[in-house]
């Protein structure tokens, strides 16, 4: 199948836009100060309650939404990696899956590298396994759906009855 300009950049443009936009995440943009601001906000309407919580206790609540973030932002990374693979056919590719998750391996251990050079941020191996833990959920999930499809697509409820 011969592909053509729009219809690559169909697929590749989200991926791009979205590794953009972690790229610049990994920025001081995105530094745990930043998100703490976050953290101030949200929790400014509990303070309404008169529900007391302790330095401790919102720092560890910034560090659980950092992470949430980084697991969420590798999830989409990999779907959207894997339609840029996929290109749009309807039977699951074997090299989809194994495609997508090298892809997202190899941007998060960028991604860190990179973050080790911006004052105010460091890069973690850690965070390279969340970034990967979340890669490989979403595209679990994914294989999944491909599987389910494809059951419900030959069973026999769903064939056609001859005329």
């Amino acid at each position: 199948m011969k592909r053509s300009y729009g219809r690559a950049l169909f697929y590749l443009l989200p991926l791009i836009i979205w590794m953009t936009l972690i790229f610049s995440a990994s920025t001081g943009a995105g530094s745990s100060g930043h998100s703490f601001r976050l953290v101030m906000f949200l929790i400014s309407f509990i303070r309404e309650r008169e529900i007391s919580l302790t330095f401790d206790t919102l720092d560890s609540v910034n560090l659980i939404l950092r992470k949430v973030a980084h697991i969420s932002e590798y999830a989409i990374l990999a779907l959207l990696a894997a339609r840029y693979i996929q290109f749009g056919a309807s039977q699951l590719k074997r090299s989809t899956i194994f495609g997508s998750f090298v892809i997202c391996v190899v941007y998060a251990s960028i991604d860190e590298l990179h973050q080790r050079f911006v004052p105010g941020r460091t890069g973690a191996v850690r965070d390279v396994l969340i970034d990967s833990t979340g890669a490989l959920t979403a595209l679990v999930l994914m294989g999944c759906w491909f599987v389910i499809k494809s059951i419900e697509k030959n069973h026999p409820a769903n064939q056609a009855e001859p005329n």
